[in-house]
């Protein structure tokens, strides 16, 4: 019988006190025992030191290596340096694995000749102990459309490459090691996993899937990627250089298709998980377009299921995800219709909004320019039609866009009941806070009045511009 490989397991640790000791169990006890532990202390200033040197001294496959802060990806870099097995395994100081994991990962890889095996995993939300599955592989999919034991999904599928691999981490993975230094794959310093981690899979030739959840993702609050060091510019470029090496590459076109999706709910999952002022969002989604210009300019891109998520972020999401109104046009454009066009601006506008959250779907031809900037008016979506539409099949074709409900759906023609009754109830509302203000002698309470008194005339003139947009009439 052929003598097991050496695994390198190569752990970056920082500060991981709390669930260090689980985690370095759940390693030391894999049923696979053949281990080359490779402890990476990142210049942690907690007890994560003297809790390595601990599992050093009780088990010698253990190896920590010290270094001054550098990062997690400086940790991993200077793993792969010592490591000397015939795989590498990354893995991570805060989640737990299966017992079992390594040695399925191994079997599968020496079976198959893989350069990487990838398993499912099961993400867990400490604070509620909520269980999240297909985060990181949708396992139903690749066994679908894929051969699990052994594929090239870059060249079997395509188009189906990122919602397969929904995930860049690599800590679901075991690597061989003459993959990892035949391509040289380092972590750059300062980055996520994203490039590096979907650069691999691009790379490889020969990929094992085990459907299997052998690893438990750990979600808290306090790690990096959820918490506030996360750092929100890292992702356009990780995303910049993914899309220059598909580029590179010449892949097969439906791959570079798949791509604009993935970008686009990279920068969703960025704004959502991180809280951020509304003008900070918009700086950052200015710099997403000079970073990935393609993203809103590339015909692949400007499908409305590809850019209405990033869009929606400019305008905290509940305007696309619980919007209060959906207004539907079948045109928009300043030379045509300049009022509608104008009004619409006022609406959406980040900077300008009178406090509606109001989604705006139109229609436009495939080939006619979008009429303004979707950075600076992010809850307006182009919906393409044919030119030879009328009207009313331009509103039906933006009708048709599956999109999360709302309280109300106006379109060119609609009654303007609804508005005005909206309008009614706050106006009333107005007049009684006017009328509080009146009465009260707390400063506090005055200027919180205030506040809301200038809220409801905002959103009075934001119903006016509605009724304003549904009477007018479109040829």
């Amino acid at each position: 019988m052929p003598e097991s490989p050496l695994i390198s397991v190569i752990v970056p640790v920082y500060n991981s006190a709390a669930f260090l000791s689980a985690t370095l169990d759940s390693i030391c006890n894999q049923t696979y025992r053949n281990l080359e532990i490779i402890l990476v202390n990142d210049g942690s200033t907690d007890t994560s030191p003297a809790i390595l040197e601990k599992y050093a001294a009780k088990d010698q496959r253990i190896k920590v290596i010290n270094q001054m802060n550098a990062g997690q990806a400086a940790a991993r870099n200077r793993g792969i340096e010592a490591a000397t097995g015939k795989y590498i395994q990354f893995l991570d100081s805060d989640d737990l694995f299966e017992s079992n994991m390594i040695q399925i990962l191994v079997e599968a890889s020496e079976k198959n000749d893989s350069e990487i095996t990838i398993c499912d995993t099961v993400s867990e939300v400490v604070a509620t102990g909520e269980k999240i599955y297909g985060k990181h592989l949708n396992a139903d999919l690749a066994i679908k459309h894929l051969n699990p034991a052994l594929c090239c999904p870059q060249k079997s599928v395509p188009g189906l490459f990122f919602q397969i691999f929904c995930s860049c981490v690599c800590w679901n993975r075991l690597y061989l090691t003459s993959f990892i230094r035949r391509y040289n794959i380092l972590f750059p310093i300062n980055r996520d996993d994203l490039c590096i981690g979907y650069k691999s899979i691009l790379l490889a030739n020969r990929i094992s899937v085990i459907p299997q959840k052998l690893v438990h993702y750990q979600i808290r609050k306090t790690s990096v990627s959820h918490g506030d060091r996360h750092n929100l510019y890292v992702a356009p470029a990780e995303l910049s250089d993914l899309h220059d090496f598909i580029q590179k590459q010449n892949f097969h076109p439906d791959l570079m298709r798949a791509f604009y999706p993935r970008a686009t709910c990279s920068l969703v999952w960025n704004i959502l998980n991180i809280s951020k002022k509304p003008a900070e969002i918009c700086d950052y989604i200015n710099h997403c377009s000079s970073q990935l210009p393609y993203l809103f300019h590339h015909p692949y891109a400007e499908q409305p299921l590809a850019n209405y998520p990033l869009n929606a972020c400019l305008r905290s999401f509940e305007a696309i995800f619980y919007p209060e109104i959906q207004l539907i046009l079948p045109a928009l454009s300043p030379e045509h219709h300049p009022q509608v066009f104008a009004r619409v601006q006022k609406l959406v506008n980040l900077r300008e909004s009178p406090g509606l959250a109001v989604r705006v779907l139109y229609a436009r031809e495939d080939d006619s320019p979008l009429p303004f900037d979707l950075l600076d008016y992010p809850v307006a979506m182009p919906i393409c039609v044919e030119k030879s539409a009328t009207m009313d099949e331009r509103i039906s074709a933006c009708k048709q866009i599956s999109l999360p409900p709302c309280t109300l759906t106006l379109c060119p023609g609609s009654s303007p009941a609804p508005i005005l009754d909206l309008a009614k109830k706050h106006k009333k509302e107005l007049l009684k806070t006017r009328l509080q203000r009146v009465f009260t002698f707390s400063h506090t309470k005055k200027t919180q009045l205030q506040q809301k008194s200038r809220f409801l005339r905002n959103r009075i003139k934001g119903m006016n511009l509605l009724l304003d947009i549904i009477q007018t009439p479109f040829s």
